[in-house]
C-alpha cells in the first residue's frame, strides 16, 4: 500500500495489548470505524499460548510450553476468514470471521480490525491466540462400590494444521470400551470436512464416517454431506440404578444430503435442504432380568423364565417385544434464522469471550418413508427445531429451544417414537462475577420403543443419583445454581469458579405399555431431588471444552418411599470429578 494519504487507525502494539488483556478485564474491544473502503492487505498475527513479554508469563515453564507447542499455521487462520483482498469492507463479515475462529478448539480468542487506511483502501489486522492443544481428560465418579471413569487424550491442532485426533477409554455401568476419532475440517486445504470414529468394547462396537462441505458462513450458497455408521451393542434400561432390561441392537445409518441458500439478506438467512436417509434397527434377545429375591415384585413366576448363567437372577421375557424396523425416506427441509450475536463473558465459560446467539431460528423438515423403498411401513417423518433468545436486558438473559420428532405410521394410523423437548435457561447477572442460573428441561414421548425411552440420573440431568436411576416416556428436570466466577487468575493459568446447586427431576411412564407382567408394572419413584456444592476449574490456555467440575452432591430422596425398592442404596454423599464443556 502506498504511503501517501495514509493514516494509522490503531497502533499495532496498542491493539496487541488490548487483545491480550480484554479477557482479564472483561471488556468488549471496539474496532476503529470507517465508512467505505476496499480491503487491500490482510495481516495475520498469531500469538503464542503465553505472552512472554508479561512478567507473569515469562517463567521457564511458560517458555517451555510455548517452545513445545506448534503454533497454528497462518494458512489455517486464513482459510477460515470469510473475506479476502479486494472485498468491500463489511464489519458484519469481520465479526462473523471472529466467531468462526473462536469456535476453533485450538484458539482462545480472535480479533479482526482495520488498522490502517490509505484513501479508500484499508489494511485488516487479524489477531489470534493459541491454546495448549494436547489435552488429557479424565472424569471419575464413585457410587458405593462402583467406580465410573473416562480417560481421553486429544490433540485438537495436530502439527498446527487444525486437524484433531482423540483416543480414550470409558468404563461405566454399560460398557468397557476404547475409541479413536480423527477430524479434519479442511481436507488438503479444501472446503471438505472429514470425520472418522471407531469404538470397540465388550458391549459396544461402533464405526462412523462423514464427508461434508458445510455452511461455514452465512454468505455460503450451498452445502453437501455424506454420512454412514454401523453400531452393534447390548443396550440396557435401568430401574433405581439396577439393570433390569437388556437387548441386543444392531443399527445401520446412511444419509446423503444437500442444501441451497441465498446468503444473508436483511439480516436473515434462509436455507433449503434435501436428502435421503436410511435407518435400519435389528433387535434380539430382549428380556427383563431381576434378582430372584425381588421376583415376586414383578410376579416373575407367572411369566416365561429364561435360563440365566447366574442362579440368583431370573430373565423374564417382555410382554411388549421390540420389533425390527427400517426407515428409508427422501426429505426436504427449510430453515431461517436472524443473524444476531453478542459477545459476553461468564455465561457458560469462565472469563472467556462467548458469542451468544440473540436471534430466532426455525428449522422444519418433512420426509416420507415408503415400503416400496424397503421400509418396514409407510411413515410420515416430521422434524422441527425452534431456538430463540427473547430476553437480554440489563442483567437478564433468557433463551429456549423447542424441538420435536414425529413418525406417523400410516399403516396403523398411529405415531411411533414421537419425541418433543423444551429447554430453557435463565441467567440473572448480578455483577460481572456472580450469576443466578435456572434451567428447565421437559421431554414428552409417545409410543417410544425401548431404545428411545428417556433416562434420568447423574449423567442425564440429576446429580447425586446413578446415571440411569429412572426411565420413562416423560421426563422433567429443574436446576438452580448460584454461580461465582473468581477474577483471580492463578499463575496466569487457572481460572476458578464455584456453584451451589439444587436439582429436581422425574422420569416416568404415563401409560401401561411398560408393564412387566399383566398384573405388575414398575413403580413410579416420584420426584427426586439433590443439593450440592461444586468447584469449577478452567484455563484460557486450554482448549474450549475443558472445564473441570469437582462436586460434592447430597441426594435427598433415596428410594425409601418405594415399597419395592430393588436398586443399590444411594450414597448419602457423592464425590464426582468430571470434565464438561460448560460451567
Amino acid at each position: 500500500m502506498a504511503q501517501d494519504n495514509c493514516q494509522t487507525l490503531i497502533d499495532r502494539t496498542e491493539a496487541r495489548q488490548v487483545f491480550l488483556e480484554r479477557q482479564q478485564n472483561q471488556f468488549e474491544s471496539k474496532s476503529p470505524q470507517i465508512n467505505q473502503a476496499v480491503i487491500d492487505n490482510i495481516v495475520i498475527v498469531r500469538h503464542e499460548i503465553f505472552d512472554e513479554t508479561n512478567p507473569k508469563e515469562s517463567g521457564r515453564l511458560y517458555r517451555l510450553a510455548n517452545d513445545m507447542h506448534i503454533l497454528t499455521r497462518e494458512n489455517v487462520i486464513k482459510r477460515q476468514l470469510t473475506f479476502k483482498t479486494g472485498d468491500q469492507l463489511n464489519y458484519t463479515i469481520l465479526e462473523e470471521s471472529e466467531r468462526i475462529l473462536r469456535r476453533s478448539r485450538y484458539l482462545v480468542d480472535a480479533w479482526i480490525i482495520p488498522f490502517r487506511q490509505c484513501d479508500e483502501r484499508v489494511d485488516i489486522l487479524v489477531m489470534t491466540r493459541d491454546v495448549w492443544s494436547l489435552t488429557p481428560k479424565s472424569s471419575y465418579t464413585k457410587r458405593g462400590d462402583q467406580e465410573i471413569f473416562t480417560l481421553t487424550v486429544s490433540e485438537v491442532n495436530l502439527f498446527g494444521q487444525g486437524n484433531a485426533v482423540s483416543v480414550g477409554k470409558t468404563k461405566n455401568e454399560e460398557t468397557d470400551s476404547s475409541f479413536l476419532e480423527f477430524h479434519s475440517p479442511y481436507v488438503m486445504d479444501t472446503g471438505i470436512d472429514f470425520t472418522y470414529h471407531i469404538t470397540d468394547g465388550d458391549t459396544l462396537d461402533f464405526q462412523s464416517a462423514q464427508l461434508r462441505k458445510p455452511y461455514r458462513s452465512v454468505y455460503d450458497r450451498w452445502r453437501a454431506s455424506l454420512a454412514v455408521s454401523e453400531r452393534d451393542r447390548i443396550g440396557y434400561q435401568y430401574y433405581q440404578g439396577e439393570q433390569i432390561i437388556a437387548y441386543d441392537e444392531e443399527r445401520s445409518f446412511f444419509s446423503i444430503s444437500g442444501g441451497l441458500s441465498q446468503g444473508l439478506r436483511d439480516n436473515w438467512v434462509k436455507r433449503l435442504s434435501f436428502g435421503i436417509v436410511s435407518r435400519e434397527y435389528d433387535f434380539d434377545n430382549v428380556f427383563i432380568e431381576v434378582d430372584s429375591s425381588i421376583c415376586p415384585t414383578f410376579d416373575c413366576l407367572s411369566s416365561t423364565l429364561v435360563d440365566s448363567p447366574d442362579s440368583s437372577r431370573r430373565q423374564v421375557t417382555m410382554l411388549n417385544t421390540v420389533d425390527d424396523r427400517t426407515q428409508v425416506y427422501p426429505w426436504i427441509g427449510y430453515q431461517f434464522f436472524s443473524h444476531r450475536y453478542k459477545k459476553m463473558y461468564n455465561i457458560d465459560k469462565i472469563y472467556r469471550v462467548e458469542d451468544i446467539f440473540l436471534g430466532t431460528s426455525l428449522g422444519l423438515s418433512f420426509g416420507y418413508s415408503s415400503e416400496s423403498m424397503g421400509a418396514t411401513s409407510d411413515q410420515v417423518v416430521l422434524n422441527m427445531v425452534l431456538r430463540n433468545t427473547p430476553l437480554l436486558v440489563d442483567k437478564h438473559l433468557l433463551r429456549y429451544t423447542w424441538s420435536a420428532t414425529v413418525n406417523w405410521d400410516r399403516d396403523i394410523d398411529e405415531v411411533e417414537n414421537l419425541k418433543a423437548a423444551f429447554n430453557a435457561q435463565y441467567y440473572w447477572m448480578h455483577s460481572s462475577n456472580r450469576r443466578t442460573y435456572l434451567a428447565l428441561a421437559a421431554d414428552y414421548g409417545k409410543n417410544l420403543t425401548i431404545d428411545n425411552v428417556y433416562r434420568l440420573g447423574g449423567n442425564n440431568g440429576l446429580r447425586g443419583y446413578p446415571s440411569y436411576y429412572q426411565f420413562g416416556d416423560r421426563r422433567l428436570v429443574f436446576s438452580a445454581e448460584e454461580r461465582i466466577y473468581s477474577s483471580k487468575h492463578y499463575w496466569n493459568l487457572v481460572r476458578v469458579g464455584g456453584a451451589l446447586f439444587f436439582d429436581a427431576g422425574r422420569a416416568f411412564f404415563a401409560d401401561d405399555r411398560w408393564r412387566v407382567t399383566e398384573d405388575s408394572r414398575l413403580d413410579d419413584l416420584g420426584v427426586l431431588t439433590s443439593v450440592g456444592i461444586g468447584l469449577r476449574l478452567a484455563s484460557n490456555q486450554a482448549e474450549l471444552s475443558s472445564i473441570v467440575h469437582v462436586d460434592l452432591v447430597f441426594p435427598l430422596d433415596k428410594g425409601a418411599f418405594s415399597e419395592n425398592f430393588i436398586g443399590d442404596e444411594v450414597d448419602d454423599m457423592q464425590f464426582n470429578i468430571t470434565i464438561k464443556s460448560t460451567f
